[in-house]
């Protein structure tokens, strides 16, 4: 008998041993497909955004480079001869800073100073993939003290700016120690080891839980205990005003589920404001564009819809260029007045105070 039980529990423990392996590939095959390199787009056949040649005249920058670990990150400053203060500006999953430029215009034009920059493994930084989630807490953490060093930079006021992956970074950033004036999130999530454990469950439905711890021990690896700061911990610590914004129709970071504004009643700092977007503002992105601009939007997408059915879904790349290159890409750019203009006003209070 006492035999059998032996017998039994090898076989119990090598099971358990190849399910955590198949388990564990499983986890960091689902995860790195997820967390792909991302390079500038092909802006004759993308609508929707600025290509920054065009508006450098307007709004000139100066380029600069700083280490994220053993990357070399591309940073971009806006508006040298703006004193009012310095936003650093965290850009979203799947983009890079050029992707946020009509909120960086609408920033300068309000005297502010910018810094934004590139992600790891994002347009023109180096890097072969994004990492994963919690990269933009270092990358945000790395940008800081590459500021924090810079005797032009560091006398001004010190503002972040993020949406999404970069509203998580903003906030959660608060858990280090910068002399940080204001944050504003924009569709953030609290932390990353919530978000992308839900992430997971949405993939991979009911299996997703048993893959959860084999999740939390791959983020611990690549990120130590990064992975497990949450906004909430980091807002509560700093005790500085921070703006919270989501969209109450969010369907990329989920407002019951996985926003940050959820957790209000765990929020202890009284300085914090939030805002919840509605209607046709109620949207992941859609929160920043103006009504004339999503107007404008659907009526192009009715447009490449039919062109696309006309095409028998491939449409030819010559044919891609002539349509984008007919679409009023200010339009499709133009802000929300009322959100940019909140978000300035609260920056400005805090001056004041």
């Amino acid at each position: 008998m006492k035999k059998k039980l032996q017998k039994y529990s090898i076989i119990l423990f090598i099971i358990l041993a190849l399910f955590s392996i198949v388990s564990f590939i499983v986890v960091k095959s689902v995860y790195d497909q997820n967390f792909k390199r991302v390079n500038r787009p092909d802006y004759t056949v993308t609508g929707g955004l600025i290509d920054y040649e065009k508006v450098s005249n307007d709004y000139p920058r100066s380029n600069v480079s700083f280490y994220s670990g053993k990357n070399l990150l591309a940073g971009y400053l806006y508006g040298a001869e703006n004193n009012k203060g310095l936003i650093v500006v965290a850009h979203g999953l799947g983009g890079g800073a050029d992707s946020y430029l009509p909120q960086i215009m609408y920033f300068v034009d309000h005297g502010y100073r910018i810094f934004a920059y590139d992600c790891t493994g994002s347009y023109d930084s180096e890097g072969k993939s994004i990492k994963g989630f919690p990269q933009s807490v270092l990358d945000l953490d790395a940008a800081l003290s590459f500021l924090k060093n810079d005797e032009s930079l560091n006398h001004l006021p010190l503002f972040l700016f993020g949406h999404s992956w970069g509203g998580y970074a903003v906030a959660n950033i608060l858990n280090y120690d910068y002399d940080i004036k204001a944050v504003v999130s924009v569709a953030g999530v609290n932390s990353a080891k919530e978000f992308i454990g839900n992430q997971m469950v949405d993939m991979l439905g009911w299996f997703g839980y048993i893959e959860k711890p084999y999740l939390s021990l791959y983020q611990r690896i690549l990120f130590g205990d990064v992975y497990q700061l949450s906004a909430v911990s980091g807002i509560n610590k700093s005790k500085i005003p921070v703006l919270i914004i989501h969209g109450e129709d969010d369907e990329t970071t989920l407002y019951e589920r996985d926003s940050i504004i959820r957790l209000k009643d765990k929020i202890t700092n009284n300085k914090v404001q939030y805002l919840t977007t509605t209607g046709i503002h109620g949207g992941h992105n859609d929160l920043f564009k103006s009504q004339e601009a999503l107007n404008y939007i659907d009526s192009i997408n009715e447009t490449y819809l039919e062109l696309y059915n006309s095409y028998n879904k491939n449409i030819p790349y010559e044919i891609k260029q002539e349509f984008y290159a007919s679409l009023d890409n200010q339009l499709i750019s133009e802000v929300n007045e009322e959100l940019m203009k909140s978000i300035v006003e609260f920056f400005d209070l805090t001056l004041s105070n």
